[in-house]
């Protein structure tokens, strides 16, 4: 199979979990879009950013915008995780954390897992966090059903 690798940018920790998972199913390398700089020995990609108020990584849009051209010669796709559900919600944060083209050529998108690390997030951060969400406790829920359309998608490659 050709060679793939996963990247992301995780601010808490759950995007880091899922790219490790998909990764691990695929038996391809993942790192940190922070720590990555060329791409050019990979013929797939799959990228996935955390969303948090509403938008995905500074980091990953950085690397997107340096590497657009190349990106765009290459089987693509895009995840997220969130801690929206619905397909309307999950396509709109999508759309604001890739651009269209890229979406467009992708051979994937979806949300595959919601969750979110309440250890990892600051005081401040903690009490906005849960008054707007009502979350209090950590949770990590892995979207298998989509995890397996991703998977299927990659195989018809």
């Amino acid at each position: 199979m050709e060679k793939t690798l996963v990247i992301y940018a995780s601010k808490h920790g759950i995007c880091e979990k899922t790219a490790g998972r998909i990764a691990k199913n695929l038996g391809c390398p993942y790192q940190n879009v922070a720590n990555l700089r060329f791409i050019n020995d990979y013929s797939t990609i799959i990228m996935g950013t955390s969303i948090y108020m509403s938008k995905g990584s500074k980091a990953m849009n950085t690397f997107i915008k340096a590497h657009k051209n190349e990106l765009l010669q290459k089987n693509i796709a895009f995840f997220i995780c969130c801690c929206q559900t619905g397909s309307f919600q999950i396509e709109s944060q999508l759309a604001s954390a890739f651009p269209k083209e890229l979406l467009n050529k992708a051979f994937y998108t979806g949300c595959l897992g919601r969750g979110v690390n309440m250890a990892r997030l600051g005081i401040v951060e903690k009490a906005i966090f849960t008054k707007v969400s009502g979350i209090t406790k950590s949770f990590f829920e892995p979207n298998i059903e989509e995890q397996e359309r991703l998977m299927d998608a990659y195989k018809k490659l």
